[in-house]
């Protein structure tokens, strides 16, 4: 997925830089380089509060959009039936390491803030997020292909 994702923006975002399409969305971990460099510039973040990796740029809310929302996250998710006992042997081993300094570092110099949750708050949170994109889908007309 990141490397579709990367496939897709990459373009864009030059089209951006190069003025040839005027405002476009991304995550703030794929836009901060260019960000930085100054070939960008950030309007608004789509988290219900600011980032730490951009504390000047104002939420989407703040901008006078109160329902707009819309954050990219990472998880790590295995194949449907792994036994509970593994799955919670996996969510430990990530959130120790995710607690790790060294890891939270490099995250955050990529503009990821980590976390964890519960895998049943995990699962929660896809299915939130397949209700919401579907009725996306289906209010700007996007057929399955």
């Amino acid at each position: 997925m990141g490397i579709l994702l990367r496939a897709i923006v990459g373009p864009a975002m030059l089209a951006v830089m190069s003025s040839q399409i005027p405002v476009m969305f991304s995550s703030i971990t794929q836009a901060l380089v260019h960000v930085r460099s100054g070939k960008l510039k950030m309007i608004a973040v789509g988290a219900p509060k600011r980032s730490p990796s951009v504390p000047d740029v104002p939420t989407m809310i703040e901008s006078g959009y109160p329902d707009y929302l819309m954050q990219v996250w990472w998880g790590l998710t295995t194949v449907a039936g792994t036994p509970d006992a593994i799955v919670a042997r996996l969510h430990k081993t990530l959130a120790e390491e995710i607690k790790d300094p060294a890891t939270i570092k490099r995250l955050q110099l990529d503009a990821a803030e980590p976390y964890t949750m519960p895998p049943a708050a995990f699962r929660k949170l896809i299915d939130d997020e397949l209700i919401k994109w579907k009725e996306v889908a289906r209010v700007a007309g996007i057929k399955p292909q």
